[in-house]
């Protein structure tokens, strides 16, 4: 089954009022974020999920799995002093409530450029 990365994100931050003590859920919203080029805030998210993970003890494997995330996203944003600089607040301690505003144009484009891969003109 797949969804795209929007619908993703949204429904993961649903799930997220449910309880915010899960790493994997954390893990997961980040990575929705740097697929939508959130990069800002899949910094946050994904430094949260990590944090979360080693305060807990987490799977030695799932801290692979964030850490390699990170890595990708670093790579993504063009190295690490980039990073530094783009991604104020990195250590937030609620990382919600600093999430770039929604732009509705982003899910369209975002759906008519993959609709366009795919060959669904729409």
């Amino acid at each position: 089954m797949q969804v795209s990365p929007h619908e993703a994100f949204v429904y993961l931050l649903e799930v997220l009022q449910l309880g915010d003590n899960n790493p994997y859920v954390w893990f997961l919203l980040g990575e929705c974020a740097r697929l939508r080029r959130r990069y800002v805030d899949a910094a946050r998210l994904l430094r949260r999920a990590r944090v979360m993970l080693v305060v807990s003890h987490g799977d030695v494997e799932a801290l692979r799995d964030v850490d390699a995330a990170i890595a990708i996203l670093v790579e993504e944003i063009g190295g690490p002093e980039k990073v530094n600089a783009l991604v104020t607040d990195m250590d937030a301690v609620d990382p919600i409530a600093l999430l770039q505003p929604e732009n509705d144009d982003e899910h369209d484009d975002v759906v008519a450029h993959e609709n366009s891969q795919n060959g669904d003109e729409k």
